[in-house]
């Protein structure tokens, strides 16, 4: 599965993705308090790719009656084309905990169960949990934290081996979610450190009913992919579709794809020029020329 990634799952990402062998891809972090505001700019975030038969949309905040009735909504909004909604309890982002969202909740159990049982309470379709080991840098509060979740009425959990504190720091430690899965009985998911489709067939032996793959799709799609071949070519050509369509759906935003642009060309000869070319691209033809030049300079 396509891990869920602020800033980064756009629809046109997605896309990518699903063709690249994708089961099931996951929107970027949605605020529920946002939502409830009638945010026009937060509602975008809930836009299907044109291929995605079904999507999950991740939720994130800390007022449970909020939650649940933004995801009460989203269920009537999406109705078959939802997979389930899941709630953010992982994001270690700083302007994400200081509001007590995201990771923050690993440190107040009474309130993630409450927000847990409202949504179960509010919608049809299931309720999946992401977390994180702990929050502090040396903890491991991950059975007891999902245990209570369960009792709470979820359906399933994902879990990243890494504490809050230690954002994507050192290695994912896998020992907490082999304990989860022999503990709960509900399904786990495991995020963390994969990065190919090889490494997610191995870690499905651990008994999780699913992998997550997140940064290291970034421009490289075919991660997914079970005998995924390509060259810096088709890498080239698949973030020119990327920068074409992304301007179909977002006119005014062509910058975000700069980002997205330098993670395709990472590692290419020629790839400290063009992130200097792509900081100052704003039309689709000057990511054209960029990409054009390095062509270029990849043949001579």
């Amino acid at each position: 599965m396509l891990a869920p990634m602020a800033g980064i799952n756009d629809p046109v990402f997605r896309s990518i993705c699903i063709e690249h062998g994708a089961m099931l891809t996951y929107t970027e972090m949605v605020s529920s308090k946002a939502l409830s505001y009638k945010n026009e700019k937060t509602k975008n975030l809930l836009q299907l790719a044109n291929n995605e038969d079904k999507v999950v949309v991740q939720l994130f905040g800390h007022e449970p009656q909020t939650i649940a009735k933004e995801a009460h909504n989203i269920e009537l909004e999406l109705g078959s084309q939802l997979a389930y909604i899941d709630i953010n309890m992982g994001c270690p982002a700083r302007k994400i905990t200081k509001k007590g969202d995201g990771s923050a909740l690993l440190k107040n159990q009474k309130l993630a169960s409450e927000i847990v049982s409202a949504c179960v309470e509010a919608c049809d379709i299931p309720i999946t949990v992401k977390i994180r080991k702990g929050f502090e840098e040396d903890e491991d509060i991950s059975l007891e934290f999902a245990k209570a979740i369960e009792r709470a009425g979820a359906s399933a959990v994902c879990i990243h081996g890494r504490t809050a504190k230690q954002f994507y720091k050192g290695k994912a430690d896998l020992t907490c979610g082999e304990n989860l899965v022999k503990e709960l009985e509900i399904p786990v998911i495991w995020s963390g450190d994969v990065d190919s489709y090889q490494k997610a067939h191995e870690l499905k032996s651990k008994g999780f009913v699913a992998i997550m793959i997140g940064r290291a799709a970034r421009g490289n799609p075919w991660c997914f992919s079970q005998n995924a071949t390509y060259s810096m070519q088709d890498k080239i050509s698949i973030a020119k579709k990327h920068v074409v369509n992304y301007e179909k759906l977002f006119p005014r935003n062509l910058a975000h794809m700069r980002k997205h642009c330098n993670w395709y060309v990472h590692g290419m000869p020629g790839a400290t020029f063009a992130r200097d070319k792509f900081s100052h691209c704003d039309t689709v033809d000057d990511y054209m020329n960029v990409f054009d030049e390095l062509t270029e300079r990849l043949e001579n």
